[in-house]
């Protein structure tokens, strides 16, 4: 097994259970096991998105192990599973993993794999630090390698100086809101011009594009693969007019102009294809 192929085990052990299966354990050298961090906060992040059986489209997130964020899927409105949030706060707060989130309440959890790696927990019943056997996946955030570190965060938790400041006095929430609006708008326009100039054709067939700023608006694009309009999310500026606010504006754009139109729907070149199929969600 080459070194490469190792690292890539060691990383993908707290994700999937595809690497114990194809290595057999996550092993740094003759009898060192790699005992990766915990990767969800919560067992129930672990889970894979389902639509469900039926045939809605709800916008829903879910919590993605392999790439470690909370991302957008369609519902369709029963069954699935619990890993499924109506916003995605709800689903950042359950799932991803961060120093400001106390996990010291959750409890003991193994995880689904079958590794015996010794590791601590804080047990809320007894207030104590106590050892248990991680399996070596998934699993959730009460999960310390060493007791002092468990005894550190849960029993003796260290409180803030007041050097630190108060995070939450009027003037820091109101300098931070200030950034956070000016983050959420626009540096780069769209050319209006050009847009209104552009045919539904030429809109609809370019592909959705995400721009190059930081933010994260919920937009819809059209498809012309599966010829239908289809959310992704937007970062607030760049892009192009294949880019709607809500699903009927699209719909409206590029599906119910078009029909009777010939009797076809948008006509695609293979090149702009390409693009969409390369960048759309």
């Amino acid at each position: 097994r080459s070194s490469m192929a190792l690292s890539k085990c060691w990383i993908l052990c707290a994700v999937s259970l595809a690497c114990v299966l194809h290595f057999g354990s996550c092993r740094r050298g003759r009898g060192h096991v790699v005992q990766p961090e915990p990767f969800i906060f919560k067992e129930l992040c672990a889970f894979k998105d389902d639509p469900g059986p039926c045939k809605a489209i709800k916008e829903r997130f879910f919590f993605n192990v392999n790439t470690g964020q909370c991302e957008l899927f369609e519902y369709g409105g029963c069954g699935g599973n619990i890993n499924n949030f109506e916003t995605l706060q709800e689903c950042e707060e359950t799932c991803v993993v961060s120093d400001d989130k106390n996990p010291c309440h959750l409890p003991e959890a193994p995880g689904p794999c079958r590794g015996l790696v010794n590791r601590y927990f804080f047990d809320s019943e007894t207030q104590q630090c106590k050892r248990f056997f991680y399996g070596g996946c998934f699993g959730n955030a009460n999960n310390f390698r060493r007791l002092p570190e468990c005894q550190a965060r849960c029993q003796n938790p260290v409180t803030p100086t007041a050097a630190t400041g108060d995070l939450t006095s009027p003037r820091i929430v109101e300098a931070v809101n200030a950034v956070s609006v000016l983050a959420s708008e626009p540096l780069v326009q769209h050319n209006s011009s050009n847009q209104n100039d552009m045919s539904p054709s030429e809109v609809c067939s370019s592909p959705m594009v995400d721009g190059p700023c930081a933010g994260s608006e919920r937009r819809f694009g059209f498809n012309p693969k599966t010829r239908r309009c289809q959310m992704f999310m937007y970062s607030g500026c760049g892009g192009n007019g294949n880019n709607f606010r809500s699903r009927k504006s699209c719909y409206h754009k590029c599906i119910k102009s078009q029909r009777g139109h010939k009797g076809k729907m948008i006509r695609v070149r293979k090149k702009n294809m390409d693009n969409v199929l390369n960048r759309s969600v």
